[in-house]
């Protein structure tokens, strides 16, 4: 009987330099990580771009989209999203149903497909449980602008090109896993999800005004309460006052 497997595919932003510096280290082992296994780390490779993630974002911040300034002599400022990453890699019972080389190269193929120009660095890792690929891109514009939301808006987006990737890998007997109901709930277009907050807001606002009114009722009540209690014993007072009279007439009160 053969066994279900599944391929997996996530993403990361980075939104600095040193976070692209220290996950460069991390993909080319620059350092020691407790999760590996160093026998193998000769075997990694890095099968496809340059080594050096910050080289490639600083080549992508001399071209003329950021470099030239307009006829008020401003320039564009420097892109909030630095890179993409993304790991590739499939469940475990797939390890030796899948050709590697195929397999890598399939993959390099689907990212520069969608990335087009885009510069690109793929790492091979062998060291570790499951074989898989690091997948570092800087998402640039036809005009040589940094952006992610060029190709990936949101996560219905990334939910589209996960069903696109699974798409790809289905040669390999690998399927796309199925979405859990939270995921299904972020599936949501934006409109929707605008909407949604605003309906939320609206019903804290609500609440808060209903809390504010009953505490507002409460206080009435309790004024209302201490207000009969005093003309209670008001009223005690006037009749213990006049029966205590020595010159009242002689008469009980249901006479008057």
């Amino acid at each position: 009987v053969k066994t279900m497997a599944y391929c997996i595919l996530k993403m990361k932003t980075y939104k600095t330099c040193k976070s692209i510096k220290l996950v460069n280290d991390e993909e080319i082992r620059n350092k020691h990580y407790d999760d590996i296994d160093e026998t193998k780390t000769h075997l990694n490779r890095t099968v496809y771009g340059n080594k050096n993630y910050l080289e490639m974002y600083n080549q992508i911040m001399q071209n003329d989209y950021y470099t030239k300034a307009d006829k008020y002599g401003r320039t564009h400022k420097e892109p909030n999203i630095k890179g993409i990453g993304f790991i590739a890699t499939f469940s475990p019972e797939a390890k030796n149903q899948i050709n590697p080389k195929q397999w890598i190269i399939e993959n390099v193929n689907f990212f520069k497909e969608v990335f087009k120009n885009s510069p690109m660095t793929v790492t091979l890792h062998l060291d570790q449980t499951t074989p898989h690929l690091h997948i570092f891109v800087i998402p640039v514009t036809e005009k040589g602008k940094i952006s992610k939301s060029q190709y990936i808006n949101g996560k219905k987006d990334m939910f589209n090109l996960q069903d696109k990737y699974a798409e790809k890998m289905q040669q390999f007997g690998l399927e796309r896993g199925e979405r859990k109901e939270k995921a299904d709930l972020n599936h949501t277009d934006k409109e929707t999800i605008t909407k949604y907050k605003k309906i939320k807001n609206a019903n804290m606002q609500l609440k808060k005004q209903n809390e504010e009114l009953q505490n507002e009722i409460d206080e009435l009540i309790r004024i209302r309460n201490a207000v009969e209690y005093d003309i209670n014993n008001l009223a005690d007072i006037i009749l213990e006052e006049e029966y205590q009279n020595p010159y009242r007439q002689d008469i009980s009160i249901e006479d008057r």
